[in-house]
């Protein structure tokens, strides 16, 4: 019996070769190891964050829905991230391909491998732009706040 597809969200960044062909590679990767995208946003050039002595990153977010677990999704992402040449040296540092599970349904979860939704999602004005750009009705499981109110928060606070 086929297991129920779940929908989760994705955040795809690069910073190092070819940064949109890698984010569209990893999408590519996805979709071959059967996690089918729904939506994706526009790729958009950032800022670093958190560590920003590096180049820009392009960034995408990816509306999925997957058979996989959270932890199985988790566990393919890496793989990907490693087939791709990811090499984990520093925090937030520079790197060929990320890819972050921002959301995994309403799931809430706390481990040492995995923190869903994500723990910075709020804090990342990106994340949350391109979140909007799909779904801006999205309720943050934790804070009961759509995207588009956290991101209206957030630049209100940076504006500030």
């Amino acid at each position: 019996m086929p297991r129920p597809l779940k929908t989760a969200w994705l955040c795809l960044g690069s910073n190092l070769g070819h940064p949109r062909e890698q984010l569209s590679e990893a999408a590519a990767r996805l979709q071959a190891q059967g996690v089918e995208i729904v939506q994706s946003s526009t790729m958009q050039d950032i800022k670093p964050w958190g560590k920003t002595d590096q180049p820009d990153f392009v960034n995408q977010v990816l509306k999925v829905r997957t058979p996989l677990g959270p932890f199985e999704l988790l566990s393919l992402i890496h793989e990907i991230e490693n087939e791709m040449g990811r090499v984990r040296k520093e925090l937030w540092g520079p790197r060929i391909i990320d890819i972050d599970i921002l959301f995994y349904e309403d799931t809430i979860m706390e481990t040492p491998q995995l923190t869903l939704p994500h723990p910075y999602l709020h804090l990342r004005q990106f994340c949350l732009d391109l979140l909007c750009e799909l779904e801006p009705d999205l309720v943050h499981p934790v804070f009961k706040q759509t995207m588009k109110e956290l991101n209206e928060a957030l630049k209100q606070k940076e504006d500030s």
